[in-house]
C-alpha cells in the first residue's frame, strides 16, 4: 500500500538470471498492477537505471506494462511503482516472464527490433523468424502471425510537392 501524499515510491527488484535454468534466459517480462483506489504509475529499470518502459494511465484502476527482448546477461532490474493520491493506494500485482525468443531463422540471432529503414512504396521484404520457447514450458500450439505495412494517403489535383 502506498501512503498518502507520498514523496517515495516501492521498489521490486529481480535478477534475470536467477529467473533461468541456466542453460536459458527470460526473454520479456509483464508487469500488472491493480489499484482498488486513487492513481499510481508504474515503471521498469534496467541495472543502469536507465528507465526501459511506464505505464501512467491516469484515468484507469490498471496498470500494465509489457517490455520485450531482456538482455541475455545477469542484470538487476527494478520495478518502481509511484503513488499520487491524498489518501492511501491499496494495490496488487503480478509479474510474469515469458521465455519466447524471436530469432532470425537464416543466421539463429536474437532479433531486439525490426528497422526496415527507408523505403520506396514499392519495396517488399519478406523476414523468416523462428519463435524459440527458450525456458522449455509446454505450449504446443503457439503461433504468431504479423502484418507491418504504413499507410498515407495524399488527395487533391494539380502539381505540389509532398513530403513521406
Amino acid at each position: 500500500m502506498l501512503s498518502e501524499n507520498s514523496t517515495i515510491y516501492h521498489s521490486y527488484f529481480f535478477n534475470i538470471t536467477e529467473l533461468s535454468d541456466g542453460s536459458a534466459n527470460v526473454t520479456g517480462v509483464a508487469i500488472n498492477l491493480s489499484l482498488s483506489s486513487g492513481n499510481a504509475d508504474l515503471f521498469l529499470f534496467d541495472d543502469s537505471q536507465v528507465l526501459k518502459a511506464k505505464s501512467i494511465n491516469s484515468d484507469s484502476q490498471n496498470e500494465l506494462l509489457i517490455y520485450n527482448f531482456l538482455p541475455s546477461n545477469s542484470a538487476m532490474w527494478e520495478i518502481r511503482i509511484y503513488g499520487n493520491s491524498t489518501s492511501q493506494i491499496p494495490y496488487e500485482g503480478y509479474v510474469i516472464f515469458t521465455g519466447l525468443d524471436f530469432l532470425n531463422a537464416s543466421t539463429g540471432q536474437r532479433i531486439s527490433n525490426l528497422d526496415f529503414g527507408t523505403r520506396n512504396a514499392s519495396y517488399q521484404q519478406t523476414l523468416n523468424i523462428t519463435l524459440k520457447n527458450e525456458l522449455n514450458i509446454s505450449s504446443p500450439s503457439i503461433t504468431q502471425s504479423i502484418v507491418l505495412y504504413q499507410v498515407k494517403r495524399f488527395d487533391g489535383s494539380g502539381t505540389k510537392n509532398f513530403t513521406v
